[in-house]
């Protein structure tokens, strides 16, 4: 007896291959049957004639490490058909927390209204997830930072060789206890002030136990040539698998050179470097305010950045530094966005007391206030105890595209867990958040023609869960785990706008994890089947 049967779909299987007739059969949470099974006897049946039956998506790059804490029921990724979402992103990871880790941590769980995290290891964390229970599958990479911070706290400095051999125990047991791998922020402190050495010996001990190094490069605008380099010289020298996470062109200077850019990442591959990376498909990041702020005054941590924004010796030579454009850490020009996109490019997307001012350019706010748009940043950063979160149009759509249609892009959102509704509603936040996957295939394949719809699939679902070393995952085929989306071609499309992003898509009809129907007739329940998945 099968749990559910899915009649009279059409399957896109996630490794590629064209669309086919197939019905599939779900027990006890894994495919058990693909084919003809209309005469299996099943406890559910779902008629999913006219749609798309695929594997579930996997957000390989995600920053979920506490929303889920405050929401399980993830909405903004389950309604646009992700079933697995990887945090630990961009440097920053829930656990470990060791020595300044915990306040910086402390400061993060503000933002959504959380307590002071009771957790120290990752392990701690990762059983504090499953306590609470999830809707989706989670899994994390470990954070440079915590292991910065847990070690050297926030000094602009090199480690010392016990340093560097601490912060390569912190990392080993972390993997031990389950992480998949290793993430950078190389563009914040204090990832930022981490040299080659240093990122290639934890490398080394990622590559050993089969994990991932994800790294948000130290500059995607002018120095991006040099922080690519960069990247890839952490995998020659260290042997770990390199993913480059959200790839863009974030410099008007380079706009235009995405094929370049990925001729060079093809290059590398063809010698032998395990290199990949992923992308969300829109003209626009997003980041906090504060990553405006050049590294060095971020030395000493978020309080004492505040602190130099208070003192007017400090804040001035901060807002020259800004206008000057100076070199940054490690010999690559620090990236700009003040200059790169300009102050009317870049949009507040969330205040904590002021949500009248989300949604609006920083220079708008500046006229509004009589003020210069620099001198309003760097109060808009104060007023908020750096909690300030922002919207950057720093990208060309020829090159998202591009990047886009490159065989090895996968397909991420780089943002948390969202919802239309309760604490995780706040602000005015980057649409990915609601709508990169659907978006991908209702611009990209159905309106565009730039990609099949097999090809599409692939990059959301396959080759992330080669990438992350997922068995039975990100594939249909009997004996994977039953994570599934079935959505209409005709109507899948993303509703999440900047200006109103807190939309769920269309199309996506019903969302499968781990064999139970979490979402039926794009109505979601309250049930919770995610498991946290750990690595080797």
């Amino acid at each position: 007896m099968l749990d559910l049967l899915l009649t009279d779909g059409v399957l896109i299987d996630g490794t590629g291959s064209p669309p086919r007739p197939a019905d599939v059969g779900i027990a006890g949470g894994h495919i058990v049957a693909l084919g003809a099974l209309r005469q299996r006897e099943a406890h559910q049946v779902l008629d999913v004639s006219g749609l798309f039956v695929t594997p579930g998506f996997i957000d390989i790059h995600a920053h979920s490490d506490l929303a889920l804490l405050v929401d399980p029921r993830a909405e903004s990724k389950v309604r646009q058909g992700v079933t697995t979402d990887i945090s630990g992103q961009c440097g920053l990871s829930a656990a470990p927390l060791a020595g300044e880790a915990r306040d910086e941590l402390g400061i993060w769980a503000a933002r959504f209204g959380l307590e002071q995290p009771s957790w120290q290891s990752l392990s701690d964390y990762l059983e504090t997830v499953e306590r609470r229970g999830v809707a989706l599958n989670f899994g994390t990479l470990v954070g440079h930072a915590n292991l910065r911070y847990g070690v050297m706290g926030s000094s602009n400095r090199s480690p010392t060789p016990a340093e560097q051999q601490a912060m390569a125990g912190m990392l080993a047991q972390a993997l031990e206890e389950g992480a998949l791998g290793l993430s950078s922020g190389l563009f914040y402190a204090p990832g930022s002030y981490a040299e080659l050495a240093e990122l290639a010996e934890l490398g080394r001990v990622v590559a050993a136990h089969g994990g991932l190094y994800a790294t948000h490069i130290r500059n995607e605008g002018s120095g991006l040539w040099d922080a690519l380099r960069e990247a890839m010289a952490v995998g020659w020298a260290s042997g770990v698998a390199v993913q480059i996470s959200h790839l863009k062109l974030a410099s008007r200077s380079y706009w235009g050179q995405a094929e370049r850019v990925l001729a060079r990442l093809d290059a590398a591959r063809a010698e032998g470097l395990d290199l990949g990376w992923d992308q969300y498909p829109y003209p626009a990041a997003a980041t906090s305010l504060d990553a405006a702020v050049p590294p060095q005054f971020h030395a000493g941590g978020t309080a004492a950045l505040l602190e130099r924004l208070r003192n007017p010796q400090d804040r001035a030579q901060i807002a020259r530094t800004i206008a000057s454009d100076t070199e940054g850490d490690a010999g690559i020009p620090w990236e700009n966005m003040a200059l790169d996109s300009g102050w009317d490019h870049i949009v507040l997307s969330f205040h904590p007391t002021r949500p009248d001012l989300t949604g609006r350019t920083i220079a708008d706010i500046a006229a509004a206030r009589g003020a210069d748009p620099l001198e309003t940043a760097l109060d808009l950063i104060l007023e908020t105890q750096a909690q300030a979160e922002i919207v950057d149009f720093c990208m060309d759509e020829r090159d998202v595209t591009a990047i886009l249609c490159h065989p090895r892009t996968i397909v991420a959102t780089d943002m948390e867990a969202l919802a239309a509704h309760g604490p995780l509603s706040a602000g005015t936040p980057h649409p990915r958040a609601y709508g990169a996957f659907p978006r991908v295939l209702a611009r990209y394949v159905r309106e565009q023609e730039l990609l099949t719809w097999e090809e599409a699939i692939h990059k959301m679902s396959g080759l992330p869960a080669k990438r992350l070393g997922l068995r039975d995952r990100g594939i249909v085929r009997e004996g994977a785990w039953a994570d599934m989306v079935a959505f209409d071609p005709n109507t899948v499309a993303d509703t999440a706008t900047f200006t109103d992003p807190h939309r769920y898509p269309e199309g996506i009809h019903h969302v499968i994890v781990n064999g139970c129907l979490l979402v039926r007739d794009s109505v979601q329940t309250d049930e919770l089947p995610g498991l946290v998945l750990r690595g080797h």
